[in-house]
């Protein structure tokens, strides 16, 4: 059976069983290299399969109406990791992926407040992506879910923007405050004067009102370059780091600020 074939309700057990890991991929300011937050992605252990990538589960559980229960799970392990990510201090964003379902559920605020009481966090430090699975057939059904999840505190992002996908105009009315590039525009940006056009475009959007542009997929130090000379303000890539266990972040951060 083909990883995408595993059945949804076998996956949400596994879920429920203890079996998800997270990784944490750090984001950096490109002006001075500082560290900014970490990205939570998740993974799955599979009994027979071994460590699962996103895209063999995510979005069998989601498509199936398994989101929320994803979601749950994981801001509950990185909560749980917290004190392992950041140290003492620290003012870094933790980002989670939220696909659209549960950034309009309405239980959500709450979670968050909770989530963030219990370990003494602000949701200031929370950044919740909107992610590609689902499509947003009205970007106005969004206002109040995110008016209400922005009053708490907690930052918000549109993930994975591309040409061929979604366009970031429309959304940009909403108190989104970060645009993610996504890794295929970013690379094709050194071959190809179409992307260059497009990631010049978002950024001046995002840009004219206040919004911070993130170039996923920095691979080298030649596509870091190219990405701060158009003038992005954030990176992440395997070139800055790969997914980390939290138990590494610490001796990785050590490594960064040295080099």
């Amino acid at each position: 059976m083909d990883p995408a074939e595993l059945p949804p309700d076998a996956l949400l057990a596994l879920l429920d069983a203890g079996a998800l890991r997270l990784r944490y991929q750090p984001i950096v300011r490109l002006a001075d290299r500082a560290v900014v937050g970490f990205e939570a992605l998740a993974r799955l252990e599979h009994p027979t399969r071994g460590t699962l990538p996103p895209r063999d589960f995510v979005p069998q559980l989601e498509s199936h109406g398994h989101g929320w229960a994803l979601f749950t799970h994981v801001l509950t392990a990185a909560l749980t990791e917290w004190t392992a990510v950041f140290q003492p201090g620290d003012n870094l964003t933790l980002s989670l992926n939220a696909p659209l379902d549960v950034l309009r559920d309405p239980l959500l605020p709450d979670l968050l407040r909770s989530g963030c009481q219990s370990i003494a966090v602000p949701p200031s430090r929370l950044v919740l992506e909107l992610t590609e699975t689902q499509a947003v057939p009205d970007a106005e059904l969004l206002r109040r879910p995110l008016t209400l999840l922005r009053r708490l505190g907690v930052a918000l992002a549109v993930d994975d923007i591309l040409p061929v996908t979604r366009e970031p105009g429309g959304l940009l009315g909403l108190p989104f405050s970060t645009l993610k590039l996504d890794k295929r525009v970013v690379r094709e940006a050194a071959d190809s004067a179409s992307a260059r056009a497009f990631i010049t475009s978002s950024l001046n959007i995002g840009h004219a009102v206040g919004m911070q542009v993130v170039a996923e997929g920095v691979e080298d130090a030649a596509i870091l370059d190219r990405m701060a000379a158009l003038m992005c303000d954030q990176a992440q890539g395997f070139h800055i780091a790969r997914p980390l266990p939290a138990a590494a972040i610490g001796q990785w951060r050590e490594a960064w600020l040295a080099g």
